[in-house]
């Protein structure tokens, strides 16, 4: 259940409006998660954000609307997230498999919503095309390219495809994590950092000839 916030009086109309929408938003992430996307309805997020129907209808003018939105808030969230701890990460030895770790831990909080969405919309093009519209209002800004920051990533010729291809393998993780016992998930984790280190010292080794 999202709990009521306190009202201030002090607060303006916009500010109380756009409250209003994070609590519709919020609980409608918490509703994919639990109830999966078929299963959910737009009165099931009214009553979990404990707000009235004409309180959706004044931001959301269906479900499709409503999911869309929500997917691309979840998403600017998590990278939000994923960006204020990747600052706090000390270069180490570790690091490649600190930060893989970090991000498959940030990604796996939201991947029961994340995947909802996902199958939804690969066979509902409404959904795709209302998400397509509006993610880019979400997306935060790059943080100074946090890729680049990687110093396990500076010999590497290509590091933005390196990201999305951490970012695939995440994704596939915690999909196994849903079907696979924990032991074996840890195993494929250490393996793939473990490739991954070895193609980068390869990639250091061949620049340093």
């Amino acid at each position: 259940m999202v709990a009521k916030r306190p009202a201030n009086k002090h607060r303006t109309q916009n500010e109380r409006s756009a409250e209003m929408k994070r609590r519709l938003l919020d609980a409608t992430i918490q509703c994919l998660a639990e109830r999966g996307y078929a299963a959910t309805s737009t009165q099931d997020v009214v009553d979990r954000a404990g707000v009235s129907r004409g309180a959706l209808a004044h931001h959301f003018s269906s479900k499709t609307d409503l999911v869309a939105e929500a997917a691309a808030y979840l998403i600017s969230n998590r990278i939000r997230t994923t960006q204020r701890k990747m600052t706090k990460l000390a270069a180490d030895k570790d690091e490649l498999a600190n930060r893989i770790r970090l991000l498959w831990e940030t990604y796996g909080r939201t991947f029961p919503a994340t995947i909802e969405y996902m199958v939804a919309a690969r066979t509902d093009d409404a959904l795709r095309q209302r998400f397509d519209e509006r993610i880019n209002a979400y997306i935060p800004p790059k943080n100074n390219n946090e890729t680049d920051k990687w110093g396990s990533l500076e010999n590497d010729p290509s590091p933005r495809l390196t990201h999305y291809v951490i970012g695939c393998f995440i994704r596939g993780l915690c999909l196994e994590a849903v079907v696979n016992d924990a032991t074996l998930v840890e195993e494929i984790f250490g393996k793939f950092v473990a490739l991954l280190e070895r193609s980068l010292l390869q990639y250091k080794s061949e620049n340093a000839e």
